[in-house]
């Protein structure tokens, strides 16, 4: 795997969002969705190639 990238770092880099490593599309949908204390986990699949992406969400005070 790549470097791992915070949501914040990734929309100032990147201002199309999310790009699938695999062919290089802005498109996905989400698989499942897991809620923990402070951070949230989702599973995202390309519409695509079907490539899986794994996204964190966290709380920032």
């Amino acid at each position: 795997m790549s470097n791992k990238m915070v949501l914040s770092e990734m929309q100032h880099t990147q201002s199309k969002g999310l790009e699938c490593l695999g062919c290089g599309c802005y498109q996905f949908y989400t698989a499942w969705t897991r809620h923990y204390k402070n951070r949230t986990v989702r599973s995202k699949v390309c519409r695509h190639c079907g490539r899986k992406h794994q996204t964190v969400e966290r709380v920032v005070k």
